[in-house]
């Protein structure tokens, strides 16, 4: 808990206590999910979602639910043959690398955390709602690069890919609701509190 002494009007201080009570640490170990012979669809518009639709379509081409984010992003949409490409490969899928700063934060680095658990061989691929600008440049690749991961083992999903192994790292809780994943309490931990 923090101390919250040295705050002399008691309104706020009740309701920092009652939000700082509701904080916790979320230390359920997530799993990866793996589909095996499956798709990655990148954005494409779709009235319903704010980032379109798209996400991972499993071997049978059915839409994997935990590939989308939220309400902002995921969904099948139909696809030929003619227009996949195949990549021989496994892959780790982080989802969409949206050029905000906030989205990428909350949305992006919240499925990063599976590049910690997989071998550093594995290619990570992610998509963009936009195609006009390089997400692994400035801010973000930078970011990205001190979190130890090298950006050259990125691919960027521009049009339908089908890979051998596509590795799912569900979005895990980077502060949302007063509830933090453990992987990413260092980033908000305040006075050694948390």
């Amino acid at each position: 808990m923090i101390d919250y002494s040295y705050m002399n009007d008691e309104g706020p201080k009740e309701q920092y206590e009652y939000e700082d009570s509701r904080v916790h640490i979320d230390n359920h170990k997530p799993q990866l999910n793996f589909v095996y012979n499956g798709y990655i669809l990148p954005t494409r518009q779709d009235k319903s979602k704010v980032w379109g639709a798209g996400g991972v379509l499993d071997s049978e081409k059915r839409y994997v639910e935990i590939s989308g984010i939220g309400d902002i992003f995921g969904g099948k949409y139909d696809i030929t043959d003619s227009e996949v490409e195949v990549a021989h490969e496994t892959v780790l899928y982080i989802g969409v690398i949206p050029d905000h700063w906030g989205h990428f934060l909350i949305d992006c680095v919240s499925m990063i955390w599976g590049a910690m658990e997989v071998n550093d061989s594995v290619k990570i691929a992610y998509c963009t709602f936009t195609y006009d600008y390089n997400p692994l440049a400035g801010n973000y690749g930078e970011f990205i690069r001190l979190f130890g991961l090298n950006t050259d083992r990125f691919i960027r999903v521009e049009t339908p890919m089908k890979f051998d192994e596509i590795i799912i790292a569900p979005q895990r809780d980077v502060g949302l609701i007063h509830k933090f994943a453990e992987e990413f309490s260092c980033s908000i931990i305040f006075d050694n509190t948390i």
